[in-house]
């Protein structure tokens, strides 16, 4: 999975769970239509993921630093 997205020119990592990479695609939609194309010739399936702020407030955060 991760040669595949490389292949492509992605960033890719495996997420440490077994049977899954994250990919980062820094060139956009053109770079993640070729890498689903690829994904899907290997085989693999692609769920896009969407990253958004931390919805902690800032009372939450400070609980985490101790």
């Amino acid at each position: 999975m991760v040669e595949v997205a490389r292949k492509v020119g992605a960033a890719s990592k495996f997420t440490g769970s077994g049977g899954a990479v994250v990919a980062f695609c820094p060139d956009g939609p053109s770079q993640v239509k070729l890498l689903e194309n690829e994904c899907q010739e290997a085989g693999f399936i692609v769920i896009p993921l969407k990253v958004v702020p931390s919805c902690l407030s800032d009372e939450d955060l400070k609980t985490l630093q101790k």
